[in-house]
């Protein structure tokens, strides 16, 4: 928390946060929902890491040109505001890339096995045997698919 104001304050709530994180890990009954009162300081560390690591692109960048001779530097400030530009590009990349990734596949992909199987369940109904789940009960939308 070096270099950002006021956030020394919140070192007791962080460290409280990740020990709930790690205590509701360890629990036999998970949901979802358990973890939205964490968020917002989830949140805040992300913003935190990311000012961090865009500065620290900032003054790599500034290094770069400090160390040139003074008659190169008036050359060398257009291309390194250019350098500032690519690597804050290549931040964002590597941020929003593999999220806008994970929310294609979690889309389209993860929840495909068990709406596959409600759907062949309203086409074929097991009758009187019924059918029986290994899984959660939130984990299958059972009357949002079957009753329709």
């Amino acid at each position: 928390f070096r270099g950002v104001a006021g956030l020394e304050k919140l070192r007791g709530p962080l460290a409280a946060t990740v020990g709930s994180l790690v205590l509701m890990s360890v629990s036999s009954h998970k949901e979802y929902r358990f973890l939205l009162p964490f968020l917002p300081l989830g949140i805040l560390q992300s913003g935190i890491g990311l000012e961090r690591a865009e500065s620290a692109c900032s003054r790599r960048c500034d290094r770069r040109s400090s160390s040139q001779s003074t008659s190169l530097k008036k050359e060398l400030k257009q291309t390194t505001s250019e350098r500032s530009i690519a690597a804050r590009h290549s931040l964002a990349c590597s941020v929003f890339l593999p999220q806008i990734l994970a929310a294609v596949f979690f889309a389209l992909v993860h929840q495909r096995g068990p709406e596959a199987v409600m759907a062949h369940l309203r086409r074929n109904p097991p009758g009187t045997s019924g059918a029986f789940f290994l899984t959660a009960c939130h984990s299958t939308p059972v009357h949002s698919f079957l009753h329709r």
